[in-house]
């Protein structure tokens, strides 16, 4: 019964740390692209490209933070860890998610 509801926890868990990463993503095109004052200041040199091909690139980016947050232990229960401890853990994830899609 509780492994039952460990799993449909970690679901969750998985499933709303995929629509953050969703919701900055978007939101990140919206800032770089749409947004009044950071396209004046750095103004795309190649032209604004089509949402859709940005929103195409989701599929990658939900595989790469969902493998990383995995690995990184981030869906264990952590009762006795301290918060900055877990602060530390996701930047760390955060980094090397960034670094893997980059690269």
């Amino acid at each position: 019964m509780l492994k039952r509801r460990s799993q449909l926890f970690e679901f969750l868990f998985v499933a709303t740390d995929l629509l953050v990463v969703s919701l900055a993503w978007c939101f990140s095109y919206w800032l770089r692209f749409q947004d009044n004052i950071l396209p004046q200041v750095f103004p795309p040199e190649k032209g604004i490209p089509p949402f859709r091909h940005y929103f195409s690139m989701l599929f990658f980016i939900w595989l790469i933070w969902a493998f990383v947050f995995r690995r990184m232990g981030l869906y264990k229960p952590m009762r006795a860890v301290r918060r900055r401890r877990e602060i530390w853990m996701l930047i760390n994830a955060n980094a090397l998610a960034m670094l893997l899609f980059i690269s």
